[in-house]
């Protein structure tokens, strides 16, 4: 019985993923049937409906971000709202009470969800609406060695590589790299403090398909002039990687 269970989330893991693809209405209903409570199973379905059935996607949307606050799951209940609030605009009263329910189920674990919990209600708004996220193939380029920065990037879902070359130092001749891997949860982007300009010192590869959410440094550097509180919230972001 394990076995079998351990077998069917694994399928729904890798249709997460984009490893197994879906292209029935039946096969996704029947999937959701087994698991009604996976959030990523619910986006997948919305996406999937987006292309053919907008007014039934945002519904899956919805029910997408509510799954995910309840698994505290932060990052990703935003980015499933962003893409309901694109097809269905909020009023004023969703947009508190999405704010609301976020706050009531946000877990604080991790950096980007603390940065995210800090956010006050209009300023989360500000943030989602230059929010931009993105799917980017497995074994793909994502930021090459030398590359101006210029974003901002979350990872939603899916893992890349990132190569880290450090500086040359006194009498060195070959420059140290290090590896580690990006998960959810995570970000990049050598953006901040926001008055130098930086070129990237790492190479960032996928390794599975990965979904981003990106937002660009002119943007957010504009979101924390209009609203100054931000700026030390992005500033202890990147404290956390010192």
């Amino acid at each position: 019985m394990d076995d079998r269970i351990d077998r069917q989330e694994s399928v729904v893991t890798r249709i997460i993923d984009g490893s197994i693809t879906i292209d029935s209405l039946k096969e996704f209903e029947n999937l959701l049937k087994i698991f009604p409570d996976n959030p990523g199973g619910h986006r997948v379905f919305a996406d999937f409906l987006a292309q053919e059935k907008p007014f039934d996607a945002v519904d899956k949307y919805r029910i997408s971000a509510n799954l995910f606050i309840r698994a505290g799951q932060t990052l990703q209940a935003i980015v499933s709202k962003i893409f309901e609030w694109r097809l269905a605009k909020p009023s004023h009263q969703e947009e508190q009470e999405f704010y609301s329910d976020l706050h009531k189920g946000s877990s604080k674990g991790v950096p980007v969800q603390r940065f995210f919990a800090g956010l006050a209600v209009e300023q989360l708004i500000a943030f989602m609406n230059e929010l931009t996220p993105r799917y980017v193939p497995a074994q793909s380029m994502v930021k090459k060695f030398g590359a101006r920065a210029t974003h901002l990037s979350f990872v939603v879902s899916g893992a890349l590589e990132q190569t880290i070359h450090h500086p040359l130092k006194k009498d060195e001749k070959v420059r140290e790299k290090t590896k580690k891997d990006l998960i959810e949860n995570d970000f990049f982007g050598e953006i901040y403090p926001f008055e130098e300009e930086k070129v990237s010192q790492t190479v960032i590869k996928t390794i599975t398909r990965v979904e981003l959410a990106e937002i660009s440094k002119s943007m957010l550097t504009k979101i924390c002039r209009q609203h100054p509180d931000v700026e030390p919230l992005v500033d202890r972001l990147y404290q956390t990687r010192l």
